[in-house]
């Protein structure tokens, strides 16, 4: 009896540190600029790849991005 309580709470602790470890936040920023002159490209949208999350970038190329 006492094993299988081990096994269980062993079994919740992972799961625990597994969910808090896929629930991360963060911020992606930076800068775009064009490859041939090295200026900043404004009001270009910044996408993450393979989903709707993303941002435009400022007059200096800057963009931010947040979890939500």
């Amino acid at each position: 009896m006492m094993r299988s309580f081990l096994k269980l709470g062993t079994a919740a602790v992972a799961l625990l540190l597994c969910s808090v470890g896929m629930a991360q936040t963060g911020t992606i920023r930076g800068f775009v600029y064009d490859k041939a002159t090295g200026e900043p490209i404004i009001f270009t949208n910044v996408v993450l790849k393979g989903t709707t999350i993303g941002s435009a970038t400022d007059v200096n190329g800057y963009f931010l991005i947040t979890s939500r």
